[in-house]
């Protein structure tokens, strides 16, 4: 099956930027829907569309619902803005296969800044 991730929330506002670093502020909050198993050193990606997204936007923070530890291997879980309107969001196996449908119904939460500089 192939890989999918589902947004559930996403929301823009400077008012998420008290120190006036970044003139807009994402978060964004997503449910993956399907995995598949990540051999090692191979990387599984779901583009999630977030409007108003752009090349240059920092991912400064993101966060997993599921252990990344699945018993006998650890895997790495990343994002960046990959285009225009679009968050890719990465899964990679460190060292051995990461456990198929081991992210599945795992909800990942990012917080996306646009430099005020």
């Amino acid at each position: 099956m192939a890989q999918t991730i589902t947004s559930v929330r996403q929301t823009r506002g400077e008012w998420l930027n008290p120190q006036g670093w970044f003139t807009d502020v994402w978060t964004i909050e997503a449910t993956i829907d399907d995995t598949d198993a990540a051999a090692a050193t191979t990387i599984g990606e779901w583009d999630l569309t977030v409007k108003g997204l752009s090349l240059g936007d920092m991912v400064l923070g993101i966060s997993s619902t599921v252990d990344l530890n699945d018993g006998s291997n650890e895997a790495l879980l990343n994002c960046y803005v990959s285009a225009a309107d679009t968050l890719t969001v990465q899964l990679m196996a460190d060292e051995a296969q990461f456990a198929a449908d081991g992210m599945n119904d795992a909800t990942v939460k990012v917080i996306v800044g646009r430099p005020a500089w």
